[in-house]
């Protein structure tokens, strides 16, 4: 899979590349691999450079539909043994480019016409190669194409991904470690997953921990993560997000546009929010979802989908499908593995844990360094007493109020021992709560240790 953060210098992973060729010569293929063999040894650090040959622009349109492809050898003429309409290879250079916004085509032709030049050029190939250049050219020219063809797919992903960086989930309590091992176990296959639980519980977290351990399972590198949250999208914008659209499906389409999962590649894609999925688009998913084929918006062509699918939820999708709301058989398509992320009340002594993984993230907001261990332990244990409305991002935002609204002392360093002088924080109604039945006060005598110990003293 193509890194979305690398190119193919020295310090690139190795990877698989595809190059297609299109030339009705049956010989063509046979000698740009020995080309490849004899002259392409220190082109990049790839483990493999896939040749796709096709011998018509027929053919060649329909392997750039369903297959990652970076780079087009494109013969100008392809003779008069393919048919008269697909003679002419400059002429697709745009159908080629809006199935695959990326790719990168090199014209290769014996003519040595500048007006073919100018035309292949303006159509939007990057380059134009005479066919009795030597061998050495054409490599040094796909090198260079196979580079800016992960330079623009790194551009493409930066802009509409999200990271799948780093870092286990925090908690080692033993309901959600239980969580962790079912995930792994649906990660690490092609099966539709389903993340249920209330907001903040950190369900986005554990999409991309499971794109990690996918990874890891299928010998993947650096594959691409996209996620898209169902419910921040107009109703109009999720299909042409999702799918893409071509130049004037709709009245702002100016330009070809690849969806979520044609960039997402045979990564992962994440639907977060799927219960907000409109009815109408919700038959067209499980098309997709059926069928692994879909069309952009306003487009002809079938593309396949090859992504890992996650979805996740807030909602009741049961209750939904039964007021209507949501489709009975998309619900059955996406439901066999049912993740159940349990709220911080149901784990609290996973807190801790969850400090560790968000303070670092929470300081590089603040422009304030704290480590875990210079947080007073009876911070920590009051957020374990009293886990915050919002589960684990509402725990970030308490950090976050810890560290920019506590005191500071002469040099600015923040006072964390007068955390309980902000606002908001100090007794809550749960530690207001005595221990002693005031029934029994009268009976009961409280000795003055015992109050120094309660939550107010």
């Amino acid at each position: 899979m193509v890194s979305p953060s690398g190119g193919i210098n020295s310090s690139t992973r190795k990877q698989e590349f595809t190059l297609l060729l299109v030339d009705d010569e049956i010989s063509a293929k046979e000698r740009l691999e020995l080309a490849l063999a004899d002259c392409g040894r220190g082109m990049a650090t790839v483990d493999r450079l896939r040749v796709l040959h096709a011998s018509t622009l027929v053919h060649a349109l329909d392997l750039l539909s369903g297959n990652p492809i970076h780079v087009v050898l494109l013969d100008k003429c392809l003779g008069s043994n393919v048919p008269l309409e697909d003679q002419n290879g400059i002429e697709a250079i745009p159908e080629m480019l809006g199935l695959q916004p990326h790719v990168q085509i090199l014209v290769v032709s014996g003519s040595k016409d500048v007006s073919d030049v100018v035309r292949a050029m303006n159509m939007g190939a990057a380059g134009y190669l005479p066919k009795d250049k030597p061998d050495e050219l054409l490599i040094a020219q796909i090198n260079r194409l196979l580079q800016n063809s992960i330079d623009r797919i790194q551009s493409m992903r930066a802009a509409r991904g999200l990271s799948a960086g780093e870092g286990e989930p925090g908690g080692k309590s033993r309901i959600f470690q239980s969580v962790l091992r079912m995930a792994e176990r649906v990660a690490a296959n092609d099966l539709i997953a389903l993340l249920l639980g209330e907001s903040g519980t950190g369900k986005t977290e554990i999409a991309k921990w499971m794109h990690r351990k996918r990874e890891q399972a299928l010998g993947l590198k650096n594959s691409p993560f996209f996620g898209i949250n169902v419910s921040a999208l107009g109703k109009d914008m999720i299909a042409s997000e999702l799918f893409g659209h071509e130049k004037g499906a709709f009245t702002d389409a100016h330009e070809p546009k690849p969806g979520l999962f044609e960039l997402a590649g045979n990564g992962t894609l994440f639907l977060d929010e799927i219960g907000e999925l409109p009815l109408n688009l919700q038959p067209i998913l499980l098309k997709v979802i059926e069928e692994g084929t879909y069309m952009r918006m306003g487009g002809k062509t079938v593309l396949k989908a090859q992504a890992k699918l996650i979805f996740a939820t807030n909602r009741d999708l049961k209750q939904m499908v039964a007021q209507g709301k949501f489709k009975h058989d998309l619900y059955m398509r996406i439901s066999a593995f049912p993740i159940e992320i349990p709220p911080l009340s149901k784990r609290r002594e996973d807190i801790p844990d969850i400090i560790r993984v968000l303070l670092p993230r929470v300081c590089a907001a603040s422009r304030v360094l704290v480590q875990f261990e210079d947080l007073p332990q009876d911070f920590v244990d009051y957020l374990v007493r009293n886990p915050v409305e919002g589960n684990v991002r509402g725990l970030q935002q308490e950090l976050q109020r810890l560290l920019v609204l506590c005191d500071r002392d002469t040099k600015g360093k923040p006072v964390l021992s007068r955390w309980r002088r902000i606002p908001g924080f100090g007794a809550r109604p749960e530690e207001l709560k005595s221990e002693i039945d005031v029934s029994k006060l009268e009976s009961v005598p409280i000795t003055f240790s015992e109050l120094m110990r309660r939550p107010w003293a």
